[in-house]
């Protein structure tokens, strides 16, 4: 029996909304050019007002006259010990020991080298976009070996996401707080059992 059920936030397009409704979320297919910060798989916002937000820098970015920005809600189900939570002290531990040991076994290898050398010689543009690919590929072979379900993970920002018109007057200033905001990327599909379009006036949040 599933053990463990979380509400999360997914943005996106109109356009999109309409597809993953009729026919359920897609995983991403794997490329070495990805760099997806928790590996694989479909992410979401714990949080309404990031994923709202996301949506409509989505849609400016794209200037898409057709397609209106979207949130949607989602039910996920799992087995508790098929989440890797990485606030957690235990499993962040656990992780860094898992990619000691992988970096090991891929420097022994005779086809391959290790993935941090000769990183230092490189620019520090190009450093970070090949350090953010190696992160990716170690979750995806941590999320494997452990079968997991899911990750989450709250990362925190230097400067505000949400898109008000307070946090654009303090980030000119530069008077503003730090903020985290925390992301659930899902590896197996079947977690996901329920999606429906988020309708923030019914909870009262705009």
């Amino acid at each position: 029996m599933l053990n463990k059920t979380l509400i999360a936030y997914h943005g996106t397009l109109s356009k999109y909304s309409n597809k993953i409704l009729e026919d359920g979320f897609k995983l991403p297919q794997i490329s070495t050019t990805h760099d997806h910060w928790l590996g694989h798989g479909v992410y979401f916002f714990d949080n309404f007002l990031y994923a709202d937000n996301w949506a409509k820098r989505k849609c400016r970015a794209f200037h898409d006259s057709k397609s209106t920005d979207v949130v949607l809600q989602v039910k996920i189900c799992t087995d508790s010990y098929k989440i890797a939570d990485f606030d957690l002290p235990g499993e962040t531990q656990k992780y860094n020991e898992a990619i000691e040991n992988y970096d090991k076994k891929i420097s022994q290898s005779r086809k391959f080298t290790s993935f941090g050398k000769g990183l230092n010689k490189c620019d520090k543009k190009f450093k970070q976009k090949i350090e953010k690919r190696i992160d990716c590929f170690y979750h995806d072979l941590y999320a494997k070996e452990n079968d997991l379900g899911l990750a989450m993970r709250t990362f925190h920002k230097a400067s505000p996401l949400l898109d008000t018109k307070q946090n654009r007057h303090s980030l000119s200033h530069g008077s503003y707080m730090e903020y985290s905001e925390k992301q659930i990327c899902v590896y197996k599909l079947e977690c996901i059992v329920d999606v429906l379009i988020y309708d923030s006036e019914v909870d009262g949040i705009c």
